[in-house]
C-alpha cells in the first residue's frame, strides 16, 4: 500500500501567491507614501530656510542703512527698493544694495543685489543708477537669489501712517523714472523712517515683514 504524498493542490498555491502579491503591493504603497511625504517635508524645511534667510538679510540690510545730507538712503520706485548701507568692513565705505522681484528664466524670484564698495560721490551715483537698471532686467553683477516671489511692495512709517514708498516721490520724478528706469535724487534728502513694511506676493499667498528702526521707539505696526 503506497504512501499518500502530501503537498499543496494548485489552488492553495494560487491563493497563497495572491495574498503575497496583495501584500507586496500595500508594502510599496506604504514606500512610496513614505518617500513622498520625506520630500515633500524637506522641500518644505528649505523652502522655510531660503524664507528665513531672505528676510533676515533684509532687516540687516535696513539695521544697517546709512544716512547722510550728501547721498540718498533708501528709496523705493515701483521696481526696486533701494539701499545706501554700511559696508560689511567699516574701512570699505557704504554699498548699494537693490531688491526687487525678477525672473530666472522659469520663476519669479525676490532677488537681492549689492553694488562693490564706493567711497565717493560719483562712485555711489553710479551704484545707485546700476541698482535700478539691474531691478529692471539689467545683466549687472551676480545677485543672489532668495526664493520665489511674484512680486513686492514697499511701505513708509511716519506721523503714525504707513504709506507707499513710492508716493512720496513727486509725479514728474516717477515720470522721468519710468523713462530712465534710475529715479532722481531729490535736492532734500529724505529721512530715516520710522518704520518699513515689506509685502510679497509669493505661491503660497501674501507675505508681510514690518521692519523698526532702531532709533524710534513705540513705532506701531
Amino acid at each position: 500500500m503506497r504512501k499518500q504524498q502530501k503537498g499543496f493542490t494548485l489552488i492553495e498555491v494560487m491563493v497563497a501567491t495572491s495574498i503575497m502579491a496583495v501584500m507586496g503591493a500595500m508594502s510599496w504603497l506604504g514606500i512610496d507614501a513614505m518617500l513622498t511625504t520625506k520630500e515633500r517635508t524637506f522641500d518644505k524645511s528649505t523652502q522655510t530656510s531660503a524664507l528665513q534667510i531672505g528676510l533676515s538679510q533684509w532687516a540687516t540690510d535696513l539695521d544697517n542703512a546709512y544716512f547722510s545730507q550728501s547721498i540718498e538712503p533708501m528709496g523705493w520706485d515701483g521696481k526696486a527698493f533701494r539701499l545706501t548701507r554700511r559696508s560689511e568692513q567699516a574701512d570699505k565705505g557704504v554699498v548699494v544694495v537693490a531688491w526687487a522681484t525678477r525672473t530666472d528664466g522659469q520663476l519669479h524670484q525676490l532677488m537681492r543685489w549689492r553694488s562693490e564698495p564706493v567711497l565717493t560721490q560719483s562712485q555711489w551715483n553710479s551704484a545707485w543708477q546700476q541698482a535700478a537698471v539691474w531691478a529692471r532686467g539689467g545683466q549687472i553683477g551676480s545677485p543672489a537669489v532668495l526664493f520665489p516671489a511674484e512680486s513686492m511692495n514697499v511701505h513708509f512709517f511716519a506721523n503714525n501712517v504707513w504709506t507707499n514708498a513710492q508716493s512720496t516721490a513727486s509725479d514728474k520724478e516717477v515720470e522721468a523714472d519710468q523713462e530712465s528706469a534710475v529715479l532722481p535724487t531729490s535736492k532734500k534728502k529724505s529721512t530715516q523712517p520710522s518704520g518699513v513694511r515689506l509685502q510679497l506676493t509669493t505661491p503660497n499667498g501674501t507675505l508681510t515683514k514690518d521692519w523698526v528702526s532702531p532709533l524710534h521707539s513705540g513705532t506701531k505696526s
